[in-house]
């Protein structure tokens, strides 16, 4: 996962992150943002490691991807 100018973009992703919610994670598995497929602004974070969750209309279809916030 990356993010470019501060924009994280789902899209860019596979069809998972696409699913029915997706949301980001800090360190501590607290929602930090509520994302949509598409460019998402992120510039308002602080640097650290961030997760994108993504979960289907399956709650056992949830998946993770780490993500790395930097200045």
């Amino acid at each position: 996962a990356t993010i470019v100018r501060g924009v994280l973009d789902l899209a860019a992703f596979s069809k998972q992150y696409s699913a029915y919610r997706s949301e980001l994670l800090d360190i501590s598995g607290r929602k930090a943002l509520g994302l949509h497929p598409g460019p998402n602004d992120v510039s308002s974070l602080a640097p650290g490691v961030y997760f994108v969750r993504a979960v289907g209309r399956q709650p056992s279809a949830a998946s993770c991807r780490r993500v790395l916030v930097t200045r």
